[in-house]
Parts: structure tokens; sequence; C-alpha cells
């Protein structure tokens, strides 16, 4: 039986799903009259004064992880957000959910490849079959209209959605530790800010 615990945790990881699954076409139109710097600023000055109440008592960082949390900022805020609504601005919304999937599949062959774990055939299969379904969306633009304006535009929105996804893989690698010590309030709160 399942316990309470988890059952909330899957339930709170369905609806951040769905919230964040019906984010990229609200930000697409949003971006339509707001320029991409200013609705990321916009966006995460109202959600810090939003998380501040539920951040305020644990607010302190050790001076050791200040480079950890400004790193995690500037890649998970700054960098991920930006090149995000950069590629919003010039691929369908879709793509970036479906782009963005790519990133377990990284994590797979980042394991692998540089901590040396061992995986089995049938996940090395399952990854290769994504990571072509992944370059298959990446190069559409290119496949289905040639080298013109708006591929080119498109193909570029999509390069957009991948450095996007490899922001938030480093926030994901860097954060990780900052995760087991603070309150996660507490690093979204400075994550938010700093970014």
């Amino acid at each position: 039986m399942l316990s309470n615990k988890f059952r909330t945790a899957v339930i709170a990881l369905i609806i951040a799903n769905i919230i964040w699954g019906a984010a990229p076409p609200i930000f697409k139109w949003a971006l339509r009259d707001i320029g991409p710097f200013t609705l990321a600023f916009l966006r995460f000055f109202f959600a810090t004064i939003l998380l501040f109440p539920f951040a305020v008592k644990n607010l302190r960082i050790e001076r050791q992880d200040l480079k950890k949390l400004i790193l995690m900022a500037l890649l998970g805020i700054t960098f991920n957000i930006s090149f995000f609504f950069i590629g919003l601005q010039n691929a369908p919304s879709i793509n970036a959910g479906i782009i963005a999937s790519a990133a377990p599949i990284f994590i797979i062959f980042g394991s692998f490849i540089f901590l040396r774990e061992k995986i089995n055939r049938k996940i090395v299969i399952g990854a290769n079959i994504g990571l072509i379904g992944v370059l298959i969306i990446l190069l559409s633009p290119l496949l289905k209209q040639g080298v013109s304006l708006a591929s080119n535009l498109s193909f570029f929105g999509n390069m957009m959605f991948v450095i996007a996804m490899f922001g938030s893989l480093g926030t994901t690698i860097v954060g990780r530790k900052l995760m087991d010590k603070y309150d996660p309030a507490t690093i979204a709160f400075w994550a938010f800010l700093i970014g």
C-alpha cells in the first residue's frame, strides 16, 4: 500500500506537470507584447515575493555554499529561462516540452560517460529511440522546409530550447547537494532573487 507522503508527492508531480505543460503556449502568447528578458524578470520578481513568506524563517545560507547557489540561480533561472523564452519566440511552443523531455536521456548518457554507471541494454535502446525522436523534432524545420528563413527561425528556436534544457540539467547537478542541506523554499527563494 502506498504511504500518504508518496501519494501526496505523486499528486504534486502530476499537478506540476499539468501547470508546466500549459505554460509554453501562455508564455508564447505573452511574448507577443513583452520581451523575453522583461517577462523572465516579471515572472521571477513576483514569484520571489510570493515565496518570501514560506522561506523567511530559513534564509541563512552558509558562506561556502554561496558560489553553488549563485551558479545554480544563473543556470536555472537566468540561462534556462532566457533561452527558453527566446526559443518560444521562434519555434512552436509544443517543441519546448518535447525537447525538454530529452533531459533524462542526457542524464542517462552523462552518468554512463562521466560517472561510469552501468546501464542495461533496454535503457540504452529506449534512450536511443527517444534521442532519435528529439532529433527529428529538432531538425524538422530544416527537413520540411529546406533552408529558408522560416525554417531557420524554427531551427534556431529549437536550438534555444536545447540550450535551455542544458541549463536546467546544470541546475540539477549543481543544486543536488544544496537541496539535501537546505529547505527547498529557501533554495528556490534565493535562486529566484539572484536569477
